[in-house]
């Protein structure tokens, strides 16, 4: 005997981790919202350069970090790592006797997710608005493709409802994700052809 009750054993099997490693939207929009990201992040990158040559320190930085968000979102579009962090919480849950209060971590954890990038996201328009409008522009569409991603990552039922229902035959989350990733690309390919 192990020492688990038979309702965590349940419970264990219930919530181990089902993500595998693989391509988990492997559609057309699926790869051209990843081609997508990896363009914006080119441009980041190329905005960067261009800070560094005219000597915008912050700049730099602010594309380099767009740049590395952008790499990281094209690689979870794929990988859906929102969802390996999502079962790794749940097991730990089961694991450590934390499982009947999930409703109060997971609201915390949102709660504390939300506060942080709120906070981070005033800072960043504080920051930038005396710099060229690009970065506020990209600064936009970075939190649209961050949010997306929490919003998915939260997984709430109603939430999921909302961004698979379509307009025009074009589903809410496929026009939200892109609607970000262009905000952001624009910004960054614009940002060069202005004083910075």
């Amino acid at each position: 005997m192990n020492g688990i009750s038979p309702h965590k054993a349940k419970l264990l099997e219930a919530h181990r981790i089902r993500w595998e490693f693989g391509f988990h939207d492997p559609t057309v929009i699926g790869w051209l919202t990843v081609l997508g990201y990896a363009a914006a992040a080119v441009l980041a990158w190329r905005a960067a350069s261009a800070a560094r040559r005219s000597g915008a320190g912050f700049d730099k930085i602010f594309w380099l970090a767009g740049c590395a968000v952008m790499v990281f979102l094209a690689i979870n579009k794929q990988l859906d790592l929102h969802i390996l962090v999502t079962d790794l919480g749940r097991y730990l849950a089961v694991q450590n006797d934390l499982y009947p209060q999930r409703r109060a971590l997971q609201q915390a954890f949102m709660a504390a997710a939300v506060l942080g990038a709120g906070g981070a996201g005033v800072a960043l328009w504080l920051a930038t608005r005396h710099r060229d409008a690009a970065l506020r522009l990209a600064l936009a569409g970075l939190a649209v493709c961050c949010g997306y991603v929490l919003v998915r990552a939260a997984s709430f039922h109603h939430t999921d409802l909302l961004m698979r229902t379509t307009v025009f035959g074009v589903r809410w989350n496929w026009m939200i994700e892109l609607a970000g990733i262009a905000l952001a690309g624009y910004a960054a390919w614009r940002y060069p052809a202005r004083d910075c």
